[in-house]
């Protein structure tokens, strides 16, 4: 089986249509012609048709060939770099990969914003220039963002990473819009190691935007109980993966938030 057969056998089994798949990233056509093995696409399309269907991607950069290696391993410096808290560095690279003829495809313009806000994250930035290198970043690959239509595509957990820090870092936000994301993440079929990724961020994001609008003393028991019901969904989805550590944070965070011993 090839990768396009593969892609429009989870695809099928998933429910979604060819243009939810492939929106921003190329025509239906083209996809359709991937898929029933006419064509080939751009190893990095590939990746993330498959990172939206819910495959792993980490031997799919063995097929990359010079000068796509090349690329890659530019994009891989910069994270290396953020990770290891060298943002100096980070940031010299991110200028040179600006530079890059690479950079005039959607995704590796998506990648340089997305690191962009990154590094204004992690360097105290302000939270206007974060949201600006996120909408660059969200143009290239999700339509109808801004309107929140983006539950009518097939998004790959990096897609809606991008969408909750968006959403969480603009200047007029609220907690209905992450909350939003997280009935999203609920119906589109993400994998349990998907889940827990990206359901307790948005769980903190929703809860950090509702105090700041109201202080917790103020909130009705509702409200209260529906936090305490997405904290104990959070931990849950970390628990299954395993990930004792974060998970008991995040259970002793969540009792101090609502003032429990």
């Amino acid at each position: 089986m090839t990768i396009g057969e593969n892609a429009k056998e989870t695809r099928i089994e998933r429910g979604f249509s060819p243009e939810q798949v492939c929106t921003g990233l190329c025509s239906e056509t083209q996809y359709r012609n991937y898929e029933n093995g006419h064509r080939e696409l751009d190893v990095f399309i590939q990746t993330r048709i498959m990172e939206r269907l819910g495959h792993s991607t980490k031997k799919m950069y063995y097929m990359l060939q010079p000068p796509a290696w090349e690329c890659f391993c530019q994009r891989t410096e910069i994270l290396y770099d953020l990770v290891k808290e060298q943002y100096d560095a980070a940031k010299e690279k991110i200028v040179l990969f600006s530079k890059c003829d690479a950079i005039k495809e959607p995704l590796h313009a998506q990648y340089l914003y997305r690191m962009q806000a990154f590094c204004e994250m992690c360097t105290g930035g302000e939270n206007a220039d974060i949201a600006v290198f996120l909408e660059k970043a969200l143009i290239q690959t999700v339509s109808g963002f801004a309107t929140k239509k983006y539950g009518e595509q097939c998004l790959a957990v990096c897609e809606t990473d991008m969408l909750l820090d968006w959403f969480y870092y603009k200047a007029e936000h609220e907690p209905e819009d992450i909350l939003e994301i997280i009935t999203y993440c609920e119906k589109c079929g993400y994998d349990g190691i998907q889940m827990s990724q990206i359901y307790p961020k948005a769980v903190w994001y929703a809860y950090e935007i509702a105090k700041g609008k109201c202080p917790i003393t103020k909130w009705q028991l509702i409200d209260i109980l529906n936090y305490q019901s997405l904290f104990t969904k959070a931990v849950s989805h970390l628990r299954k993966q395993k990930m004792g550590i974060i998970c008991g944070r995040c259970f002793l965070h969540t009792r101090s938030c609502f003032g429990l011993k």
